[in-house]
């Protein structure tokens, strides 16, 4: 989790496609709230697929620690191998259900924090975040005018906004008068747009070479800053949103699984072994267990024999 890049997968391209489609079209002074919620929500929602996996990692080493428990351990479960069978499919049945809820549950934790984007943490309006707003403030007035113009016009908030056209003669008919009385002006408009959009001349190409063009054009300063803050503030939201996550989910699964495990188990066991009616072949020994039982028991009664052998020729000899 925390090798992940808050800003991964996002290019400048679209984070200024994601502010223009927020502040609509009149131009917005400060990056539009609405773009900086969807793209760090985007990014948060990153955060769900590495937290569903601490879950599965820690079902794995709860396996883990019951396969390797010790020595003492090991020999008992070599000594009782049905036993210590059924010991593992009850802990399997025991934590799959509690998995899948737990899982649910660190899933409903991310969905909790990508459902509202809290701009009024504490932690995010820190020093840093206010420095930049202001130097944002201070370059706001160098370029107003770069920001509001449009084809060369500037923008005035007291008159209504009229972008100016490209010159490709679609409205040209309906707004300078024909000097020719024969004329329709109707036919001509829908000659012009005809020939535009059906490719009868050479400006739709030129108009899509211009748009081309204008699409190609590099970033202004306006551009660059909004892009470099909006960057910034997901930064410092999804630092804040990670510090969470990093802190809840331990805790989720702590409660979830692993204590369920430290203060449940045992009762699981005991309800599953001492009422099995299997319970002489569980705790039957292993035929390896048997054989060294055979082993040792030839063993002794051969040191046995040996002994008394041994006690009659000290008593002769005495």
């Amino acid at each position: 989790m925390d090798n992940i890049n808050p800003t991964e997968g996002l290019n400048e391209k679209e984070i200024l496609t994601t502010i223009r489609n927020a502040a609509g079209t009149r131009p917005a002074l400060l990056v539009p709230e609405n773009s900086f919620d969807f793209l760090v929500t985007k990014q948060l929602s990153r955060l769900e697929k590495p937290s569903i996996h601490c879950v599965d990692l820690i079902f794995e080493e709860l396996l883990r620690i019951v396969n390797n428990c010790g020595f003492e351990m090991k020999e008992e479960r070599k000594r009782f191998p049905r036993l210590y069978d059924r010991i593992d499919d009850i802990l399997l049945r025991f934590l799959e259900p509690r998995v899948t809820e737990t899982k649910a549950f660190v899933k409903k934790i991310v969905q909790v924090q990508l459902s509202y984007v809290n701009t009024k943490h504490p932690e995010f309006n820190n020093s840093e975040l206010a420095k930049m707003l202001e130097e944002l403030g201070k370059d706001l007035k160098e370029d107003e005018k770069e920001t509001n113009a449009i084809h060369g016009q500037v923008w005035n908030p007291a008159t209504p906004f009229v972008p100016k056209l490209p010159d490709i003669g679609i409205l040209e008919p309906i707004v300078k008068p024909h000097s020719t009385k024969n004329s329709s002006p109707l036919f001509e408009v829908n000659q012009t747009v005809s020939s535009t959009f059906l490719g009868h001349g050479k400006l739709g190409v030129q108009t899509t070479r211009k748009i081309e063009e204008s699409q190609r054009h590099p970033l202004t300063k306006r551009e660059r800053r909004d892009q470099m803050l909006i960057e910034k503030l997901i930064k410092g939201y999804f630092a804040i949103i990670q510090k969470i996550i990093k802190d809840i989910i331990p805790k989720a699964i702590m409660h979830g699984i692993v204590n369920e495990v430290r203060e449940n188990f045992r009762d699981e066991l005991v309800k599953n072994l001492h009422k099995s009616a299997d319970i002489d072949e569980l705790v039957s020994e292993s035929s390896a267990t048997n054989d060294r039982r055979k082993r040792a028991s030839h063993l002794l009664d051969d040191l046995n024999k040996a002994d008394l052998i041994l006690n009659k020729i000290r008593e002769n000899t005495i």
